[in-house]
């Protein structure tokens, strides 16, 4: 499974050039992408194909900020129903049970999902910086997403 996640790689990724960059973004990771790394060799490649970077990374940023945002729902959800439910029986709450076991399992299958993706943090980190040259502003998801990858641990 894990080599279905390798085909879909972004390219760039392998290419030499950018290899100081990528060094460079992990040893701020969780930051947000800064000054520092814009004197790193290779930062002027981001900077002039920021638009290509962005559309090739989008797909895999949103689908981390997905897997963030049902983290925190569910999770939430989970809480709010072993405090405010006495009694999970099957013979009682036969829907309410099947809904709570399928949230919990979910939950399980989109961890173990996002452990299969290889360079989350920096396919993270990539598109931030990308993202601030095509766009002129930093994106705003970057902190809470970069703080739950730098979390994050391979089940």
């Amino acid at each position: 499974m894990r080599q279905c996640f390798l085909q879909n790689r972004p390219k760039f990724f392998s290419d030499k050039s950018y290899e100081k960059v990528a060094r460079e973004m992990m040893k701020f990771f969780p930051k947000y992408p800064t000054n520092e790394i814009e004197r790193v060799p290779g930062a002027e490649l981001i900077r002039e194909n920021s638009r290509k970077i962005c559309l090739e990374l989008e797909q895999h940023y949103v689908t981390m900020l997905d897997v963030l945002e049902f983290k925190e729902e569910a999770l939430d959800c989970i809480r709010q129903t072993s405090l405010h439910v006495n009694r999970l029986s099957l013979t009682t709450c036969p829907d309410l049970m099947c809904a709570f076991f399928n949230l919990i399992v979910g939950y399980i299958q989109v961890n173990y999902l996002l452990s299969l993706v290889v360079d989350r943090r920096l396919c993270s980190s990539f598109y931030a910086f990308s993202y601030q040259y095509a766009t002129g502003n930093s994106e705003a998801n970057f902190g809470s997403l970069a703080s739950f990858l730098f979390e994050f641990e391979d089940p």
